[in-house]
């Protein structure tokens, strides 16, 4: 069972992490952090992430306490499980919105083009990734100047 055929592992999941999280997220998620860890997919835009280290990141930054990060992108999103739904938060834009109400949907939407392209604007993607090269699996790409200062392009931050 994979959640993405072109997956890079980055690191291996504790089983203490599927453990403590058991309950928590889709038996179905606990799943590819067995089968394909933590790592990167679609050219390094989607990440499978650590939740531990995401929530010690951005504590105080979430807009419900009880906000599990389980995906990141090279755009700096999050996508979140909560309440049994998948939200993405893209603090880039300051917005908060639903993927889906069920994670096994999940894995269909995100091998869909065109999905990624509505629902996590990676359009400046493709252009910074040909600019600057891949990412390591815990960088992403940032707007410079800000997007709220007018920027019309990702720059090669990291």
């Amino acid at each position: 069972m994979e959640l993405f055929t072109d997956f890079q592992r980055a690191a291996p999941v504790p089983d203490e992490l599927i453990e403590r999280y058991r309950g928590y997220v889709p038996e179905q998620l606990l799943e590819y952090w067995k089968q394909q860890g933590f790592g990167s997919a679609r050219d390094g835009f989607i990440k499978l992430i650590n939740p531990d280290e995401y929530r010690i990141r951005l504590e105080g930054y979430f807009p419900h306490p009880h906000m599990i990060p389980i995906m990141a992108t090279g755009l700096a999103d999050i996508v979140v499980m909560i309440e049994g739904t998948v939200r993405i938060l893209q603090y880039r834009y300051g917005t908060y919105a639903g993927l889906s109400s069920n994670f096994k949907y999940l894995p269909s939407m995100l091998a869909s083009d065109t999905f990624i392209d509505e629902f996590f604007s990676w359009q400046p993607y493709p252009e910074a990734l040909a600019q600057q090269g891949p990412l390591a699996f815990d960088e992403c790409f940032g707007y410079v100047p800000l997007l709220a200062l007018g920027s019309a392009c990702v720059a090669g931050t990291r």
